[in-house]
């Protein structure tokens, strides 16, 4: 919803979504909502303009070259996440596709290299080290006390990251 909401204020109005093709609930959850806030504001994102990939850059890459040869009219992508971004940042700038007056990209992870990246990567970071030891830290619990369940859920808000890949 942030990468949504980060778009229409941008005042994009062709968004497309590069995901990946695992059952994987945090790909259809991301989509999701990225789709919901999308048609509160009236937009509509084709079916054309969702694709999913196997989870690699070079993938990422290859969907991008074969993708625009369609000719989509798309000025904002989201890509699941930042390991596929950068491939699809590759692929714009090899066919000279302008990021981000042309189409402005988003993904999810801020990964470190995310910053370095030309363009820098605009993306979604969450608190990494605190979901992994919050839920190290739950697993552990779990075993001590061998229960089968501990109702420890909780939420991280995610931050949205401007960087050069969107305005």
């Amino acid at each position: 919803q942030l990468v949504a909401d980060h778009f229409l204020q941008a005042g994009r109005k062709n968004a497309a979504f590069l995901g990946v093709d695992l059952p994987i609930s945090c790909n259809e959850r991301r989509l999701a909502g990225y789709q919901e806030r999308l048609e509160d504001a009236g937009l509509h994102i084709p079916s054309q303009n969702i694709r999913s990939i196997r989870p690699s850059s070079q993938d990422a890459y290859r969907a991008i070259q074969t993708w625009m040869k369609e000719k989509p009219d798309i000025d904002a992508l989201f890509v699941y996440n930042d390991q596929l971004a950068f491939g699809v940042l590759r692929a714009f700038h090899d066919l000279g596709i302008n990021i981000p007056d042309d189409i402005a990209v988003v993904s999810h992870d801020d990964v470190d290299s995310a910053q370095y990246f030309n363009p820098s990567l605009t993306t979604i970071r969450v608190p990494k080290y605190n979901l992994g030891f919050e839920s190290a830290e739950c697993l552990i619990n779990m075993i001590q006390h061998k229960e089968k369940e501990v109702n420890n859920q909780r939420v991280y808000e995610p931050a949205l990251i401007v960087r050069e890949s969107s305005r």
